[in-house]
């Protein structure tokens, strides 16, 4: 039935119709043969009644005595025969009589046809069967007896006397029943054929009505269903063209199928009517909200390159740092060297003090002005050594100590001129001093060569400190008046054994300095390697941070696109729902 789906309602409904008129036609026609076949004293009418009058014709009739009275003559013709006697007799008693009381039983219970013929009924079952019952009592009880006696009298008087008067009566109302039965007959016949007849024309005025009325109700249907959809139709064409005018609805004029339909597609309307309200609400608001987060991420994107720039910056001025320190570090490494090769010279003078100290004792009880001079040298020299150590945790008391070292082997070499002056005037005695004030004057001149090599080193550090410069300076001054003083105060061979006393405890003092003074420089190239670690971290995390925005910025940009492909979608959405007309 696939094939209907390519037509219009119309013509399928058309179609219907057309089917249903055939069918009351044929209904129409195969009724009326029925009824002309089936009718009173039509063909098949015919047949039965024929069939069953030919029955009649043929068999006697169970209800009627002729058969059970021709059979008692039969009996008394062969009276003799007992074989044929038991024969007939069985045949009367269980065929004929169980007949007749079993029809009569029969068309007393009827309720057909004998309830409406009252005459008949009583012709039939009172008049006709009393007679007949009473022929029956006299047979069994007086006829058979006598058959079996063969007493032919007996059985001649009963045929001639009661059983053929009984057998009369019985005839006479059986033939009125008859004749009562044949015109009561007639008049059903009569009856049926008009009622036939009336209830054919009512059949076909009712065909003719309904079939109209049918069709009738049919065509109003049919037009309204049409008419119905032709408007659900141009209601739903107006929606789909156009603008989608989205506020019409279908009129609901019917409670059927269609109206249902109407109602249902009224309400999925109304349902995407408001979503596509909400909908074009939200498409209106995500323009807006797509507009913002453009210009967020616009914005966002220009932050991240100027953090990126000052991190692209500090990794610059890191990697300076970074050199910076390495550079200090060598200087340092340099510095260290340079102050062990001082503590090692240190501790050389220190030997060669103690020597001279013992050459200076032997010669003490002949110097002694000269040791009072040397005591007062040693003060200054001691003065010199607080200072020294109060100016050693920061790199401006290395300077001092260096001036200090510097000025102290100016006085030594000055000194070891004096002693090879004075030791010259002593003569042979002061050969011996002479000698060793030599070696004196040639490590004060590798001290002041060393010292002028690590100021050179502390002269470069100390670019980044004026201040501690400058407090140098001003301890070198005062070393130099100190020196000024003790060169003013020597004039004797004691005052170089005091020299010698007190150079020997500064050497003694320079040593443990120099000492202090590599641990310290060991400290600070410690710390330019945590700094120089920590430098390198920082650039490694600025590096990482640098590609870390460099990442967030193409997100950022990724974001930016995305964000404007959303707001040109909605802008497009929103020209979409346009479309419809929504108010």
């Amino acid at each position: 039935m696939r094939f209907l789906n390519n037509y219009k309602i119309s013509y399928k409904l058309s179609a219907a119709l057309s089917i249903l008129i055939l069918g009351f036609i044929l209904f129409s026609y195969y009724s009326f043969s029925s009824f002309h076949l089936l009718k009173v004293n039509g063909s098949m009418y015919k047949q039965i009644v024929y069939g069953k009058d030919l029955v009649a014709d043929i068999l006697p009739p169970p209800n009627y005595i002729i058969e059970s009275y021709l059979t008692l003559f039969e009996l008394r013709e062969e009276m003799d025969n007992e074989v044929k006697v038991k024969q007939l007799e069985e045949y009367f008693r269980e065929k004929l009589m169980t007949e007749f009381y079993d029809r009569h039983k029969f068309w007393i219970q009827d309720e057909v046809l004998l309830p409406f013929a009252p005459e008949i009924r009583t012709e039939k079952n009172d008049y006709s069967f009393r007679p007949a019952d009473k022929f029956f009592q006299i047979v069994i009880n007086e006829f058979l007896p006598a058959i079996h006696k063969r007493d032919k009298n007996l059985v001649n008087t009963l045929l001639n006397g009661k059983l053929k008067e009984l057998y009369s009566e019985h005839r006479y109302h059986v033939d009125k029943t008859v004749i009562m039965t044949n015109q009561l007959n007639h008049e059903i016949e009569d009856s049926a054929q008009k009622e036939v007849f009336y209830r054919t024309i009512v059949l076909v005025l009712v065909m003719v009505f309904s079939t109209t009325f049918s069709i009738f109700i049919f065509v109003t249907i049919l037009f309204a269903i049409l008419k119905s959809l032709k408007n659900a139709n141009q209601n739903m064409k107006e929606i789909s063209q156009g603008n989608g005018d989205l506020t019409k609805r279908l009129h609901i004029t019917t409670r059927d199928e269609i109206g249902e339909f109407s109602l249902h597609f009224n309400k999925f309307i109304e349902k995407i009517h408001e979503s596509i309200l909400e909908v074009s609400n939200f498409s209106n608001h995500s323009v807006q909200e797509a507009q913002s987060l453009s210009e967020a991420t616009e914005e966002a994107n220009r932050n991240l390159e100027t953090i990126s720039q000052s991190i692209q910056e500090i990794s610059k001025n890191s990697y300076n740092l970074n050199q910076s320190i390495v550079t200090g570090n060598i200087k340092s490494e340099e510095l260290h060297n340079f102050i062990h090769q001082i503590a090692q010279n240190a501790k050389d003078s220190f030997e060669e003090t103690t020597n001279l100290k013992e050459i200076s004792n032997r010669e003490k009880s002949s110097s002694k002005n000269a040791i009072d001079k040397m005591k007062i040298i040693e003060k200054a020299v001691n003065e010199s050594s607080k200072s020294v150590n109060i100016l050693g945790e920061h790199l401006n008391q290395i300077y001092k100590v260096i001036d200090v070292i510097n000025g102290i082997s100016k006085q030594t070499n000055l000194l070891a001129l004096n002693a090879a002056i004075e030791s010259s005037r002593a003569g042979e005695n002061g050969k011996g001093f002479a000698i060793v004030a030599d070696e004196v004057r040639k490590l004060a001149e590798e001290s002041q060569i060393a010292t002028r090599q690590i100021s050179q080193i502390i002269l470069e550090i100390r670019e980044s400190n004026q201040t501690a410069i400058g407090a140098m300076d001003l301890a070198a001054t005062e070393v130099a008046k100190g020196s000024e003083i003790i060169r003013s105060s020597l004039n004797s061979l004691g005052t170089i054994s005091n020299l010698i006393d007190s150079l020997s405890e500064l050497i003694g003092s320079i040593e443990k300095s120099t000492i202090q003074q590599t641990e310290l420089a060991r400290a600070i190239q410690g710390n330019l390697n945590t700094v120089n670690q920590i430098s390198e971290e920082s650039t490694v995390a600025t590096e990482e941070a640098s590609s870390s925005i460099t990442e967030s910025s193409n997100s950022i940009r990724q974001i930016t696109l995305t964000s404007k492909n959303i707001h040109k979608n909605s802008i497009e959405l929103s020209g979409l729902f346009s479309n419809f007309k929504l108010s």
